[in-house]
């Protein structure tokens, strides 16, 4: 028997204002998300500010973890 395989395209919603599937009325999301950038953008600043000693090591910890553990329950919350 051969295994069924689903497909690997994405289904697109159709719009609530005028039915298409594409149409230019309605914004896309960006792929990567703006999450993304603006954690690596957190990290980024953080690792200067203890680059130039303006922060202790207990500090980076504690930041770096509330940061992880915000990133994962935004990531079990949705598609992030």
């Amino acid at each position: 028997m051969k295994k069924k395989t689903s497909s690997k395209k994405m289904s697109l919603d159709a719009c609530p204002s005028c039915g298409e599937a594409y149409c230019e009325c309605c914004p896309t999301p960006h792929p990567y998300g703006r999450g993304k950038a603006l954690f690596a953008v957190a990290i980024g600043i953080l690792l200067i500010l203890f680059g130039f000693q303006y922060i202790t090591i207990q500090v980076l910890a504690l930041v770096l973890g509330v940061l992880y553990i915000l990133k994962g329950s935004l990531r079990l919350m949705g598609n992030w």
